[in-house]
């Protein structure tokens, strides 16, 4: 009989339907100045709670960085082929989505207000098809060059992120080692630390969780601690009591630790305690485990579409919900269901097909 797998396909989907939904709470809550014009309530919590709350899920990034740093991992340990070829495949795979909607995006955007022309093509022609070029291969971040939507600037670090498993791949047996060399990179190599590790956007910022889940991926960590106790319900109290205390610990220093003091803390030491424990206790949950997984299928284009609705085109209908929860719920609801018609017009329009005869080039 195989061996239960605690981290497999559709608890990395669940998770990302965690890090989705925190997403929603850190975007529309994480400062006073984003909703302040609005009357909302935030009951049974104050204000302050919410908000603290919601700068806090900032590590919403950590674990797409650490779900990419796992799973990337594992694809380019079974991959037949070689380095450039998995990159291509991988790039074309991740970013297939991306380009579908930058060009839906693009286009209703400069039907409405004239987006598109209005952000890449305020300079001379060629400077505005670079503009428009970069930002379609989600590289705008990268290269500091205009974008259609802000929130896109993760696309950039994805790409990175595609570049160094390849890399981490190669250093598999020294993969702690590695990490620390990347932590002693961007303080010691890097003049303006407090600058770079001060940009929660940075490209490079999120390197630390990337790696972590290689290291998890390749020692197979997770799976360990999950199976620690394994069949002895005692044990599980046990851990449970003693972690979910931490976990809260944890939070309450994440406001009081610096970002550009200590980074390593906000991108991976309270990440994968959440990592740690939620995988354990709350994913096993069948029911919990299926909605979060629905949502988590859906996280991409959700990502990719909510600061339309949320920042750029209705934040009044965002807002006007009048209750902190249900804001993020129907937004997480909106974009879900959006995202629901964008698959379905790919699949109308036999989109994957062509993606997938295009990767088919890289095997």
């Amino acid at each position: 009989m195989p061996k239960k797998s605690f981290f497999d396909k559709e608890a990395s989907l669940a998770l990302k339907g965690i890090a989705i939904m925190m997403m929603m709470l850190h975007h529309n809550f994480r400062a006073h100045s984003l909703f302040d014009k609005y009357t909302i309530s935030f009951y049974p919590f104050n204000e302050q709670q919410v908000v603290n709350l919601a700068a806090s899920c900032k590590i919403c990034v950590s674990l797409f960085a650490f779900i990419s740093g796992y799973g990337l991992f594992l694809s380019c340990q079974r991959s037949k082929t070689n380095p450039s070829k998995w990159f291509a495949k991988r790039y074309i795979l991740t970013f297939s989505g991306f380009w579908f909607v930058w060009v839906v995006s693009a286009i209703i955007t400069q039907l409405v207000d004239g987006r598109l022309v209005k952000i890449l093509c305020k300079e001379d022609i060629y400077k505005s098809i670079m503009y428009i070029i970069t930002d379609f291969l989600g590289l705008a971040k990268l290269f500091h060059t205009p974008t259609l939507n802000g929130t896109w600037w993760y696309m950039s670090a994805a790409a990175v992120f595609i570049l160094m498993i390849p890399v981490l791949y190669k250093f598999k047996d020294y993969l702690w080692p590695f990490l620390f060399l990347e932590i002693a990179f961007i303080r010691i190599i890097h003049t303006d630390f407090s600058a770079i590790i001060s940009d929660s956007q940075s490209t490079y910022a999120f390197l630390i969780p990337l790696t972590l889940g290689a290291i998890f991926a390749n020692y197979g960590y997770l799976e360990k601690w999950c199976a620690f106790g394994s069949g002895k319900i005692w044990i599980k109290i046990i851990k449970f009591a003693v972690e979910l205390p931490i976990l809260f610990m944890l939070y309450k220093m994440y406001r009081f630790i610096p970002l550009s003091v200590f980074r390593e803390y906000h991108t991976g030491l309270y990440p994968i305690a959440f990592i740690l424990f939620v995988v354990e206790f709350v994913l096993p949950l069948t029911p919990i485990r299926k909605v979060l997984g629905f949502f988590g299928k859906h996280s991409m284009n959700v990502f990719l579409t909510h600061t339309f609705i949320r920042a750029y085109y209705l934040p009044d209908f965002t807002y006007s919900w009048k209750h902190f929860a249900l804001i993020c719920l129907v937004l997480l609801i909106a974009c879900t269901a959006i995202s629901i018609v964008i698959e379905a017009v790919k699949s109308l329009l036999r989109y994957n097909k062509l993606i997938g005869k295009l990767t088919s080039l890289c095997d």
